[in-house]
């Protein structure tokens, strides 16, 4: 583990600790329209809603990013179908012509 993680994470869990311990009072957590009521700590309340929160903001970011993650997609496609057409080129250059010296290229057109 990095020392620049450890110095960040130390602190952060002591704070963490320390705000769990100081908000241990209980609290009920109703869902209104729902008849369901459950009495919970408020640091577990808080921290269900960071948690929640985080996994939302994930998600709607790996929803934003799916054009791009297709596009990569693509272009990986297409980098290996040209990858196996320069393959194929380059072995069929490579054969010795009748005259024993390899093929060389045609020339561009309007040059002699």
């Amino acid at each position: 583990m990095r020392l620049s993680t450890i110095v960040v994470a130390i602190p952060v869990g002591i704070v963490a600790i320390g705000f769990a311990i100081a908000n241990r009072q209980s609290v009920e957590l109703s869902l209104d329209p729902f008849p369901w009521r459950i009495d919970l700590p408020l640091f577990a309340v808080l921290y269900g809603g960071v948690v929640i929160g985080l996994l939302l903001g994930v998600m709607a970011e790996w929803w934003r990013e799916r054009r791009l993650r297709r596009a990569a997609r693509e272009a990986r496609a297409a980098a290996e179908s040209l990858r196996r057409e320069n393959a194929a080129l380059k072995s069929g250059q490579q054969e010795p012509s009748a005259g024993g010296a390899l093929t060389t290229w045609p020339a561009a057109p309007g040059r002699p």
